[in-house]
């Protein structure tokens, strides 16, 4: 579309963008008590101006004006550019109140920051109630010195759960889903509604939940992202693009999740969860993302390893379970294996703990290993009083639980 005159193109740019987060700014000033019922009225105003196609500017169309490109599937992005936490996935989930700037993970534009049980709410629409979905966001915990102040386990990001019934005295419903941290271990619990199920096989509404394997440090950036494969009845967990954690639920994700969502915190425990941090980038997609397109988001967060270049087999447990759990085109890493990115990404995850024992090619109970990737358990199946090395005496024992990595076969 081509405008007759600048001054009406830059009235309609202005029209466009500034007068719905006008009326955002007016409800943020409203005062605490009144801002999410005044905000209420103005999350998903539309514009009453809209150009269909490309706005040009200068007499050669020197720059050009168009909404951002949006992936398939998107349905809620909130990038914390903007003085307000505006929805520019362009369904208008705005949240309501402002939010306090923080830096940014790219060093671009901010991110979000909260703090003294400050926190963003969305209110509910039925777009965002989905039994398929993804969540991605990039992640930055700060120095927490209440840390054994309070709850322990408190929310990160909440879809309804904690605080629907909560000021009626009733019993929460089911989050879908929360992503929780455990302020002193440091591990993400995440938790998912559910119901129904196989035949013979059904379940009551419910929470099912799991914990991660990774660990998050205080200081730097984690891409955490959260799919659900609702009909293989899946919750996935990737931390910076490498699975971490995955559960297959007994139900169903349940449908009756009509209630808010909450990022930062949570109205329910606001007085008893002051979790400092920062938020950036967060994406709610109405279908599970593939690993490809969540490695390529998590790209950064591994300072130049790939996220495809490890996956984790085990924590804590046998070589043989450890060399079972490698998947497809992947083998247990040998020692060069580890020092040029194993090591770095299994510390960054927190996977890597004083004094644990690193499986690898260079030790004596998978020697054999050396030939290339196994696929078979070694001994049979199990390690046996035959089958173990011998123990030298005066020596100390090979040990017999350990961390499992598994590197990408080369190609």
């Amino acid at each position: 579309m081509r405008l007759p005159c600048a001054a009406f193109v830059a009235v309609a740019v202005w029209y466009r963008q500034v007068v719905p987060l006008w009326g955002l700014e007016v409800a943020a000033r409203a005062g605490l008590e009144n801002e999410n019922s005044a905000a209420m009225d103005l999350v998903g105003m539309s514009c009453d101006s809209n150009a269909a196609e490309a706005i040009c500017f200068g007499d050669n169309k020197e720059q050009v004006l168009l909404p951002p490109a949006l992936p398939d599937g998107i349905v809620g992005y909130w990038n914390f550019d903007d003085s307000l936490p505006v929805d520019i996935s362009g369904n208008h989930f705005h949240g309501m109140g402002p939010v306090q700037a923080g830096p940014s993970f790219a060093g671009q534009g901010s991110s979000a920051h909260f703090l003294n049980s400050r926190l963003m709410e969305v209110r509910h629409q039925d777009k965002l109630s989905l039994q398929d979905f993804s969540y991605t966001f990039w992640l930055h915990l700060l120095d927490d010195p209440a840390v054994h102040q309070g709850l322990r386990v408190c929310p990160i990001v909440r879809k309804g759960g904690a605080a629907n019934k909560l000021e009626d005295g009733e019993a929460p419903l089911p989050s879908a889903p929360a992503i929780l941290l455990d302020r002193q271990t440091r591990h993400l619990h995440i938790e998912v509604g559910t119901a129904g199920g196989p035949p013979g096989d059904l379940v009551d509404l419910g929470t099912e939940a799991f914990v991660s394997n990774a660990r998050l440090a205080r200081g730097r950036w984690y891409h955490i992202a959260v799919v659900r494969l609702d009909k293989q009845r899946r919750t996935r967990l990737y931390v910076n693009g490498i699975l971490d954690a995955s559960q297959r639920t007994k139900g169903f994700t349940a449908l009756n999740n009509s209630m808010p969502l909450y990022v930062g915190g949570d109205p329910a425990v606001r007085d008893q969860c002051n979790v400092p941090m920062y938020i950036d980038e967060l994406k709610i997609y109405n279908r599970p993302l593939d690993h490809d397109e969540i490695q390529a988001e998590a790209a950064p967060s591994l300072a130049g390893v790939e996220p495809s270049f490890l996956r984790l087999a085990c924590v804590d447990c046998p070589l043989v379970i450890a060399q079972q759990n490698c998947p497809d085109k992947y083998h247990i890493c040998n020692s060069l294996e580890l020092h040029m990115g194993g090591y770095q990404v299994a510390r960054t995850l927190g996977w890597l703990q004083h004094g644990a024992h690193v499986w690898s090619h260079a030790t004596s109970l998978n020697a054999q290993g050396q030939e290339g990737p196994v696929v078979s358990p070694p001994f049979g199946g199990g390690l046996s009083a035959k089958s173990a090395p011998a123990e030298k005496a005066g020596q100390p024992s090979e040990p017999t639980l350990g961390l499992g990595l598994c590197c990408v076969d080369s190609t």
